[in-house]
């Protein structure tokens, strides 16, 4: 059955690969054959088919891709680690992302924020 997976790697930063496959054990298998270190499903989303699979996969890759490290690798952000945990909770993507979308949101605010500030005291006005 067509999903969407997300596999972590069990090295130091704990990366996070966001893939699409058909079968989900032998794309495991495939996987950790090619990486030195250990992986760990971290939960798979089923897919109607392959085509809501790419999309939904290219969904995920576009939202964070500011935690984006190589391919189809990401850190392990907050926001990324949130979402995954409340979709194995059993609520959709969508409704994950309306969240991820808040909690980036603000981040991005607070560290514009904090943007400003530094360069209002090397400014020497704060």
């Amino acid at each position: 059955m067509p999903c969407v997976y997300f596999v972590k790697s069990k090295d130091q930063v704990g990366l996070i690969k966001i893939g699409h496959c058909s079968h989900m054990q032998d794309r495991l298998i495939n996987l950790q054959s090619g990486n030195g270190f250990e992986l760990s499903l971290l939960y798979h989303l089923p897919c109607k088919d392959k085509e809501e699979a790419i999309a939904l996969e290219k969904d995920l890759h576009e939202t964070f891709s500011y935690c984006r490290r190589r391919g189809e690798w990401f850190t392990p952000s907050r926001p990324l680690r949130d979402a995954i945990a409340f979709m194995a909770a059993g609520n959709t993507w969508n409704e994950a992302k309306k969240l991820v979308k808040k909690d980036i949101k603000r981040k991005w605010n607070q560290q514009l924020a904090k943007e400003r500030c530094r360069k209002l005291q090397v400014a020497g006005k704060l």
